[in-house]
């Protein structure tokens, strides 16, 4: 994204939105580690730490796998996106 000043100001992509997903968003502003953190720890590993550790590892992935579906175009558009929600 960049931004410019005066009167025409705004912000625009720095790459197509058809080309940018959800879990890209989430990745910028949230950081490289988002699906792989745990909310008990700063960073869940391969290896089970606690109870909840089997089915957050899930979670987290099935969560990820979805948002890289969802692509900022589509959301723009305002398109049926229940396939990604699912």
């Amino acid at each position: 994204m960049s931004s410019s000043r005066g009167r025409q100001r705004g912000y625009t992509l720095a790459v197509p939105a058809e080309r940018i997903t959800v879990r890209d968003i989430l990745e910028v502003t949230e950081g490289a580690d988002f699906f792989h953190r745990c909310m008990f720890r700063r960073r869940c590993g391969d290896e089970p730490t606690c109870f909840l550790h089997g089915i957050g590892a899930a979670i987290r992935t099935d969560l990820e796998a979805r948002l890289k579906s969802l692509i900022l175009a589509d959301l723009a558009r305002g398109e049926d996106l229940q396939g990604a929600v699912r």
